[in-house]
């Protein structure tokens, strides 16, 4: 008696699916290699990481076939990536840290960050944002002098008597606008991706801010990030006094440079309010699952009450919310 053809067919397609379930893993168990050994070691690694949370989904399917068939190889390797996935992101769901008992007596800061996208035809949305929130400090990335002059006419500007601005008609302006007074005024990379570092006096105290937006890790600008972060991380390892750095990042929490910047006296403001897995971009503007590029980190001189990312509007960033306590001193 002949077969029929689906019953033929059945051990071709096992084997087939073994054949793509080994080459899934292989590939995988390659970036995660990769990715311990050479951290963004190169442009497709730094993509690589930045996905880590979708990239490495396709293994759970392969264990789960691989169990199912009694693969025991497969199994194996396939459980070591998800594995490694697992330490890599379970992180992101950590619960929030316990509150500072120092908070109530501390200085109240509240922080609105936005990439506005320069090219941005739908502002009145995060005009709107800004006015509803209400910050104490304005940081702005994308910052060109037409987006000046719409919340110049806005009205926004005018309750800010302290500022600092380095406006392009590119995608790296940058604003700093404080209702404290500023000092210490300097500009990192001031040549096509400036990044503005100064000294914001809160009641007197000396709070060091950098309003952070380097070049992208992308073609054509992936060695210019790749130069600035360095310069960036210097500057900020530096520090040694209350700091924070708030920005478009342009790197995820899975980037080698953030977790550079956690070793140090620095944390994630997301990661101490238990929201490790918030996104940011690209705010439904590309066909991209979305991920974290914009970052809060804070020195152990603040509390972070609060944070959370706004609608961005028009732009393909969140902007964030950030409510801080400049702790009292010892």
């Amino acid at each position: 008696m002949t077969p029929s053809p689906a019953v033929a067919s059945t051990p071709r397609g096992h084997a087939a699916t073994a054949l793509l379930s080994w080459s899934v893993v292989v590939v995988l168990a390659g970036f995660a290699s990769a990715r311990l050994v050479a951290h963004d070691g190169a442009m497709l690694l730094v993509w690589a990481n930045s996905f880590t949370l979708y990239l490495y989904l396709p293994a759970y399917l392969v264990v789960a076939w691989a169990a199912w068939r009694r693969k025991r190889k497969l199994f194996c390797a396939a459980a070591i990536v998800v594995g490694c996935h697992l330490i890599w992101v379970v992180p992101d769901w950590r619960p929030a840290a316990a509150p500072s008992p120092a908070i109530d007596h501390g200085v109240a800061i509240r922080v609105f960050s936005a990439n506005l996208r320069a090219g941005n035809r739908d502002r009145q949305g995060l005009i709107d944002e800004i006015r509803a929130s209400d910050p104490d400090i304005l940081l702005l990335q994308e910052y060109s002098p037409s987006w000046r002059e719409s919340l110049t006419a806005a009205g926004l500007l005018s309750q800010y008597e302290h500022k600092s601005e380095v406006l392009r008609s590119s995608n790296f302006g940058e604003g700093v606008y404080s209702k404290w007074p500023l000092a210490d005024q300097n500009v990192l990379n001031a040549d096509d991706a400036p990044i503005i570092c100064l000294t914001v006096l809160v009641e007197g105290r000396r709070v060091r801010l950098y309003n952070i937006h380097p070049k992208p890790p992308s073609r054509g600008a992936y060695h210019r990030w790749r130069e600035q972060w360095p310069v960036i991380f210097e500057h900020l390892q530096a520090e040694t006094g209350p700091t924070m750095a708030i920005g478009d990042f342009n790197l995820t929490q899975h980037s080698a440079w953030h977790a550079r910047l956690t070793a140090t006296h620095l944390r994630s403001a997301h990661e101490d309010r238990g929201r490790g897995s918030a996104v940011t971009w690209p705010n439904g503007e590309m066909s991209l699952p979305p991920i974290r590029i914009d970052h809060a980190m804070i020195s152990p001189e603040f509390a972070c009450q609060a944070i959370y990312e706004g609608e961005g509007r028009g732009s393909d960033h969140r902007p964030l919310i950030i409510d801080l306590v400049l702790l009292p001193e010892p």
